[in-house]
């Protein structure tokens, strides 16, 4: 695998603060455990043959990088797409999904 050294705070900034896997804006200011915090997430993962390197690496609410775990970027965005609409039902009619 290659390493390359770099910062968490040099990919945030590079992604523009945005969750690269739902689209929306990570507020910097949150800390763990807060679900919506800033990880790091490898597009390809790891475990999965990917690098540690600037172009494998992305920005990502925690809980968003949760769902993806080793999946490939687009099956991931469809999961946390899902998981979105099923969370804001739930937000508009508590107890009847």
């Amino acid at each position: 695998c290659e390493i390359e050294k770099f910062t968490k705070k040099e990919i945030f900034e590079r992604d523009n603060w945005i969750c690269q896997i739902c689209g929306k804006p990570v507020d910097k200011n949150l800390k763990y455990p807060d679900p919506y915090v800033a990880t790091l997430d490898h597009i390809v993962p790891l475990a999965k043959g990917g690098n540690h390197t600037r172009d494998n690496v992305q920005l990502a609410h925690f809980i968003c990088n949760s769902y993806k775990r080793d999946l490939d970027q687009a099956t991931a965005q469809t999961v946390v797409k899902l998981s979105n609409r099923k969370r804001q039902k739930q937000e508009v009619l508590p107890g009847l999904v």
